[in-house]
């Protein structure tokens, strides 16, 4: 072999050496330590793809939202109705709750459609915008006053009528003496019943509502109220 070729190969092999960046260049303990970092990024890899993880997500994810639903729940119990002077009240939809949904289900509508006609998805996401207007439709009467429910002396008034799994726009009252029954319903509203069948509804996402259970216990003491 000549002297040329092996002078070529070595600037090669220093020109490759030269490029390599610093910190690039393992050191001892990071050389011994490689070995281990690899097995534990392939276990990684393969809990993270394993039946099991497949299995977790939804057990994982119904518990954080269970935990959440727990927590906003107690936190509106407590916390002060719209209105409260001496027996009188009256309580509402947390407006934030009820922008939030809106505005969420708003996005989901827009984004859906700009990629219906816009983009590249056909009428494979028109479920998914109807399925956005329905949820900022349903919504859209809880930024408003039309189910608030207020109690006084005599009795309760407010939603009567269920539109989906929401509330609708028909209102009722009734006397406490005429209250038989407490209830929930599928879509996790609980409601009043009186004897006619007329019912009054509300839900744990009206803040202030622990003002109307107390009202509850102090005129119709025998209800159950265990929602």
């Amino acid at each position: 072999m000549s002297a040329l070729p092996l002078e070529a190969a070595e600037k090669r092999t220093s020109a490759k050496v030269r490029d390599v960046p610093i910190g690039d260049v393992c050191s001892a303990a990071n050389c011994r330590d490689a070995p281990r970092a690899s097995v534990v990024s392939f276990g990684a890899l393969i809990f993270w793809n394993s039946p099991v993880l497949d299995v977790m997500r939804p057990v994982l994810a119904g518990l954080v939202t269970a935990v959440v639903v727990a927590g906003l729940a107690v936190l509106l119990r407590r916390s002060a109705p719209a209105r409260l002077k001496g027996p009188e009240g009256t309580i509402r939809p947390e407006l934030w709750s009820a922008w939030l949904t809106v505005l969420g289900g708003s996005a989901v509508f827009m984004a859906a459609a700009w990629a219906s006609i816009y983009g590249n998805g056909g009428w494979a996401v028109a479920p998914a915008a109807l399925l956005g207007a329905a949820i900022a439709g349903f919504m859209a009467p809880s930024v408003t006053s039309i189910h608030a429910v207020h109690w006084n002396e005599q009795g309760i008034e407010g939603p009567s009528r269920m539109f989906g799994p929401t509330l609708g726009f028909a209102r009722t009252e009734m006397a406490w003496s005429e209250i038989e029954k407490t209830g929930t319903t599928r879509t996790g509203f609980w409601y009043v019943e009186a004897r006619d069948g007329r019912r009054v509804y509300w839900s744990y996402l009206y803040k202030g509502y622990g003002a109307l259970m107390l009202a509850l216990r102090a005129y119709r003491p025998s209800l159950d109220l265990r929602f």
